[in-house]
């Protein structure tokens, strides 16, 4: 189902395919593959950079991890989903200070000589193979801290841009507001005249306007259920003997 493969996309692969983004390394794999993702993993398993990466790592994948929990429940809304994932993107946002940063690097710091490893330290400097150097001077740190500042950011950053960019796509807002045309007819018997609209306008002659308005208007009658689903819906319909001509445009 759809919103099983969307609760998929913001777990590890997410937060990988960020680690790939931010890293100072100049090569790595292409994305969108299982190597990609695996390579992407094992940047920050490098002796000397996991004291404060994996924490950060953690972290960030204990918030988006609740997010992939919901989205892969089996009666989710676009809507719902949509909402879970503004929310989390405030969570995210809301961790983007230097009082939240500071507070993360005590922690880690701290945790580092309970367990006498060694101090977070700036990673070599690398640079990019000559096809690729445009012959600027790599970045450069005064501090581990200031090194893990920017990739506190940027981490951050490259989060927030993954979810918003699947949640913000064209397409997605319009079976957004297919379905929530279909859950309200439903649930109260009245038709968005704003959704009713913009789906009309996408779908153009694939269906009779006319008639898909006379069939919202009844859906609620077979409907045996205060608050329903999709499923519910989809469960009356086909449950009826006449469904292809009595909700033909919904079906």
């Amino acid at each position: 189902m759809a919103d099983r493969a969307l609760g998929r996309s913001f777990t590890g692969s997410t937060i990988a395919a960020v680690s790939s983004q931010i890293s100072l390394s100049a090569e790595r794999p292409p994305r969108g593959t299982q190597k990609s993702c695996r390579s992407r993993c094992r940047l920050y398993s490098s002796p000397g950079c996991t004291v404060a990466d994996m924490p950060m790592y953690v972290k960030f994948y204990g918030i988006t991890d609740a997010l992939n929990c919901t989205l892969q429940g089996s009666s989710v809304t676009a809507f719902d989903a949509k909402s879970a994932a503004g929310a989390v993107c405030q969570a995210l946002l809301g961790l983007r200070s230097d009082s939240c940063f500071d507070s993360f690097w005590e922690n880690a710091t701290a945790k580092a000589q309970e367990l006498q490893l060694l101090e977070p330290a700036v990673p070599r400097v690398r640079r990019p193979p000559r096809r690729l150097d445009d012959g600027s001077n790599p970045a450069s740190f005064s501090s581990p801290k200031d090194y893990y500042r920017k990739l506190y950011y940027e981490f951050i950053d490259c989060i927030h841009g993954e979810i918003v960019g699947h949640f913000e796509q064209e397409n997605y807002n319009l079976y957004m507001k297919a379905e929530q045309l279909l859950l309200k007819s439903a649930s109260t018997g009245e038709i968005s005249s704003e959704y009713f609209e913009e789906v009309c306008k996408h779908y153009g002659d694939d269906f009779d306007h006319s008639r898909l308005r006379n069939q919202l208007a009844v859906v609620k009658d077979i409907v045996n259920s205060v608050t329903p689903s999709l499923q519910d819906i989809q469960a009356a319909i086909l449950s009826l003997k006449t469904t292809s001509s009595l909700f033909s445009e919904i079906a």
